[in-house]
């Protein structure tokens, strides 16, 4: 024979019974930190798709039973080992930049013309798919001052080129050339220093110094808003 207690130790709960159990269980064991600490760190990532470079956050987030300096603690030795082993740091990051080619001297500008502009009708401005018909140096004409120009290579020798002003925090392009071919884009920086084609075949960003000029196209985006065609490039003088 079965005691009462012992019949009544070895019944069977219920689901709802033994939820509840567990929620009791965890409310004691559980106690609400009394310290709570949190970061967030960035770090770099090319796309492989696209090859474009891309920022990458994430946010780190220390508790403690003890206290603030407990967790604040433990969120240092966390950002430690996040950079030490995964390269992220605290702030956003600055894009690694190859300085922009030099002009050598022996690109005189005649010469630069006669490379560039065999004749009237292969003006830079006419190298844009979808350039307005207004000459360049026109009265609609307008320019951006740049100091970083990012290359993201595309499929059969053709690029993009991405150009940032310097006002932080210079996330977003102003101007883009889209899946230009490589022969068109070294043609185009060809007055602002020694380009070649090879430059533009992996993903890089460079350190530039250069007012980009364009021109309001007819097209417009979704938004209503006017596309805008690179029409030339030149160094700040």
């Amino acid at each position: 024979m079965t005691t009462e207690d012992e019949h009544i130790g070895s019944e069977t709960l219920t689901d709802t019974e033994t939820l509840e159990l567990l929620q009791a269980e965890i409310a004691e064991v559980c106690i609400e930190a009394r310290g709570i600490a949190w970061c967030d760190m960035y770090g770099t990532a090319v796309d492989k798709k696209s090859g474009e470079q891309k920022i990458v956050k994430i946010s780190l987030t220390s508790r403690s039973s003890v206290g603030p300096r407990a967790a604040l603690t433990t969120l240092m030795d966390t950002i430690r080992y996040a950079k030490d082993t995964y390269h992220l740091t605290p702030y956003l990051p600055s894009f690694q930049s190859t300085p922009a080619p030099a002009k050598t001297p022996q690109e005189a500008p005649e010469q630069a013309a006669t490379s560039i502009t065999p004749n009237p009708a292969a003006k830079p401005a006419t190298i844009a798919p979808d350039a307005v018909s207004t000459p360049s140096g026109g009265a609609s004409e307008k320019v951006y001052h740049c100091t970083r120009m990012e290359v993201v290579p595309m499929p059969d020798d053709r690029a993009t080129l991405k150009f940032f002003e310097p006002n932080p925090p210079n996330k977003y392009p102003v101007l883009s050339i889209t899946n230009w071919p490589t022969t068109n884009i070294v043609k185009l920086l060809a007055e602002t220093g020694a380009w070649e084609e090879s430059m533009l075949a992996k993903a890089q960003n460079f350190t530039v110094n250069y007012m980009v000029f364009y021109e309001l196209s007819e097209k417009t985006t979704a938004k209503g808003n006017p596309y805008k065609n690179v029409t030339r490039i030149e160094l700040v003088k």
